[in-house]
């Protein structure tokens, strides 16, 4: 049957009152694959109406979809990691806790999160703003079946985080182990994943014909709800951790306190020695500890020697000029006696056979 002869059937057809779906079939039952049946139906109502059947917009899709996707869920990992990790470190220091294990410098770490946020997040932003811009001018494309599986990936991950998170919560409480510190990193994990979930969730539901409209609200108040979090994150951080120019200053402080460490731990394991033999003494000057890579015996800054005094018995003291204060610093972050010092010329006072961390 000619194309012709086709619509002129389906003419036929329509004018003796057959339904589509009837007209569909006798196509079908004459030999006709669904997809041309339906085509002559088309044919017919273009050729009724005078008009031709709409092209659906299809979504962008292909590998620049994917890039675009994957990257902002990569980068919106990154940084609320990072996030998350700064508000950790923050209430450790808002709630200490006497009996917890602390392993390396807890500042220290601060920094890595800090650049992660500082770096992800812009390009965060970068990205969603393609990719929301795209979807503002083609709404079908939040149809797209790449973003939605991704996009329901990003949720299970959110929810998993949240879920675990109020488990833990009511395991500790349970067990009569709800504290403020602990307390304080179960709301930031919700406050994070929970803005993530929301905001995905929101993004993939239908929004009829006002779907535009409703994607260019949500969107803005997801970028201002992230920006308001991030400010309010680096403004907190900074304040405890300090300018880069302040880490240099504890950088050069940390020198210091770990060459008097060094110098302690000599001194020490000379008077153990000493005691099997003769009665342990404390050396006269500095002078006489042999100085080498791993025992330096001047400011590594300044080029000043320590100083160092023996007070009697088995008790000296060692001094060296500090550029910051850290005596507020937890007495369970300090890690040893040489850490906790204020800014300028300080002494501590050591006893030789004592132990040191």
């Amino acid at each position: 049957m000619n194309p012709q002869s086709a619509n002129e059937y389906v003419a036929a057809l329509k004018r003796n009152g057959a339904g589509d779906q009837a007209v569909i079939a006798i196509l079908r039952n004459a030999g006709w694959p669904e997809k041309e049946a339906v085509a002559a139906l088309s044919s017919y109502y273009q050729a009724l109406t005078g008009l031709a059947a709409p092209s659906r917009l299809r979504s962008i899709g292909g590998p620049r979809e994917a890039f675009l996707h994957l990257l902002s869920f990569l980068t919106l990992a990154v940084w609320c990691t990072a996030a998350g990790s700064l508000w950790f470190t923050l209430i450790d220091f808002w709630f200490p806790d006497p009996a917890a294990r602390v392993f390396g410098d807890p500042l220290g770490g601060m920094a890595l999160s800090l650049a992660s946020v500082l770096v992800a997040f812009p390009v965060f932003l970068l990205v969603m703003r393609v990719v929301w811009r795209e979807l503002l001018g083609q709404p079908v494309q939040a149809d797209s079946a790449l973003r939605r599986w991704l996009t329901y990936l990003a949720l299970l991950v959110a929810a998993g985080a949240m879920i675990g998170d109020l488990v833990a919560f009511v395991e500790h409480l349970l067990r009569g182990e709800i504290t403020a510190r602990f307390a304080a990193k179960v709301v930031a994990v919700l406050v994070l994943a929970g803005g993530v979930f929301w905001f995905y969730v929101r993004s993939v539901q239908p929004g009829g014909e006002a779907r535009g409209e409703g994607l260019r609200r949500h969107g803005r108040a997801g970028a201002a709800a992230a920006a308001g979090l991030v400010v309010l994150t680096l403004a907190l951080s900074f304040a405890k951790f300090g300018s880069p120019a302040r880490q240099r200053l504890s950088a050069s402080d940390d020198r210091r306190s770990e060459d008097l460490e060094a110098i302690a731990r000599v001194i020490r394991s000379r008077w153990i020695a000493a005691r099997g033999e003769e009665t342990p003494k404390l050396p006269q000057s500095i002078a006489e500890l042999p100085e080498s890579a791993t025992l330096r015996l001047t400011d590594p800054i300044s080029g000043v020697p320590y100083r160092y005094s023996p007070l009697g018995g088995a008790r000296y003291e060692l001094c060296a000029r500090f550029q910051a204060d850290t005596t507020q610093i937890p007495v369970q972050r300090r890690r040893s006696l040489f850490r906790a010092h204020p800014a300028g010329d300080y002494c501590f006072v050591v006893d030789a056979p004592a132990s040191l961390p």
